[in-house]
């Protein structure tokens, strides 16, 4: 399951048994193979209601090469053999990962 999947189905069944407290959600998840620092982590979300988790706007923002720097960045590493990708590649602003 995904992050986000295990956040709903912690925080749901934190809602549920709510009288219980917190402990019986961490040791039922816990019996279940999930790390501590997560489930308190989704509880602590469903508690204060940000279930979303992540802040819109954050993150890198994307970046699209012009015609020319395409071109540019296509044409170069025929031309440049003895040089490693990483260092050519940030002269153009972008980043490549593998």
């Amino acid at each position: 399951m995904v992050q986000d999947d295990w956040n709903n189905l912690i925080g749901r069944s934190f809602c549920k048994h709510w009288a219980k407290g917190k402990a019986h959600t961490v040791k039922h998840f816990m019996q279940m193979g999930i790390n501590q620092r997560l489930i308190y982590g989704a509880i602590a979300r469903w508690e204060t209601n940000d279930i979303m988790g992540g802040k819109p706007g954050s993150g890198r923002k994307p970046f699209k090469l012009t015609k020319g720097k395409k071109k540019q960045l296509i044409v170069l590493p025929s031309t440049r053999l003895g040089l490693a990708r990483g260092s050519w590649v940030t002269s153009f602003g972008c980043h490549i990962h593998m």
